[in-house]
């Protein structure tokens, strides 16, 4: 087992260690073709995956590694699923490919609708009710949607590509980050009206809101994470390094924690507000299928000590912290 340090495995979160997916007490390996896109429900239990050039979107429960949905899309346009979410209770599943967003419930698979757009789709939230969608678009706008009445209800914009999105559980909050180097916060309670943006130097690749809204993180390629206060745009901390690209974050139900995935196979586990490293692991890389790397794509909370991770060539993984 390979760890970056000298001390042992039971003592790897202590001492600061990152280990390997040998430490992971569950693995499951569903496709060498690779995903494009993937989200975690609340509790961690449940993944939904878009594979690579493929018009299909699969949900599989972590427990017992199976396949319960294989949900198809018509329109596979060149990536096939490029986005996914689920509601805060987990009954209800949004998959997106670059035109169309399909509600789906998540105990049966039934489809409960789905909304076609004339512009491609790059990135989805769905809202804590499953009846409202934050849709990051190419044409440099996040459209906040209602499902059940099928009407726009808020326009936010940015001067580029729109490559990330997210919701604060409570539904208030929600953010946007783009290509044209800027993450924005838009008060959804206050119709729509932009609260902060914050400045990069590089195209922002992920964003998220923690529970209830009180901190927001962003992330441009090749720097560290930055955590902000949302009340006040108060900078918190920065995280992580500029080695490498943080493509996945979440916060922990508390708001304590913050978990991040990155493009250079790594899994790291902070305290929101310090930054302090409280656990890190590597994930394999593989010899067969595409991609070989492992870039995490989504990140979970799994209870109160464990997290989980969807990596980019087909594994998903829980680990004990």
């Amino acid at each position: 087992m390979r760890k970056s340090c000298g001390a042992l495995l039971m003592f790897a979160v202590v001492a600061g260690c990152d280990t390997t997916m040998d430490a992971a007490d569950i693995k499951l390996d569903v496709t060498d073709i690779g995903f494009y896109a993937a989200a975690f429900n609340e509790s961690g239990e449940s993944v939904v995956v878009g594979t690579v050039n493929s018009e299909a979107a699969q949900m599989y429960e972590l427990a017992t590694g199976e396949q319960k949905h294989y949900w198809q899309h018509a329109n596979m346009g060149d990536s096939g699923v490029v986005a996914a979410d689920f509601s805060l209770d987990g009954k209800a599943v949004m998959t997106a490919d670059i035109n169309t967003l399909v509600k789906w419930d998540a105990a049966s698979g039934k489809a409960l609708g789905y909304w076609t757009f004339p512009v491609k789709v790059r990135a989805v939230a769905l809202s804590p009710n499953g009846e409202q969608a934050l849709i990051g678009f190419e044409d440099m706008s996040a459209l906040y949607f209602d499902l059940k009445q099928s009407k726009p209800l808020f326009l936010m914009e940015h001067d580029d590509i729109i490559t990330t999105v997210d919701l604060s559980d409570d539904g208030r909050y929600a953010v946007t980050g783009s290509d044209d180097e800027t993450a924005k916060v838009w008060d959804l309670s206050n119709k729509g009206v932009l609260l902060h943006t914050f400045a990069f130097s590089n195209k922002v690749k992920s964003v998220a809101l923690s529970s209830r809204g009180t901190y927001v993180m962003a992330a441009s390629a090749h720097m560290p994470a930055k955590v902000w206060k949302v009340a006040s745009g108060e900078l918190v901390t920065e995280q992580g390094t500029n080695r490498s690209t943080v493509l996945s974050a979440k916060f922990s139900a508390d708001e304590s924690l913050l978990l991040l995935g990155y493009s250079s196979n790594r899994l790291l586990l902070n305290n929101t507000q310090t930054g302090a490293k409280l656990g890190g692991w590597y994930m394999d890389r593989k010899s067969r299928g595409t991609p070989s790397g492992a870039p995490v794509l989504a990140v979970g909370f799994a209870g109160k000590k464990a997290v989980v991770a969807a990596v980019a060539n087909g594994y998903i993984v829980r680990f004990q912290f």
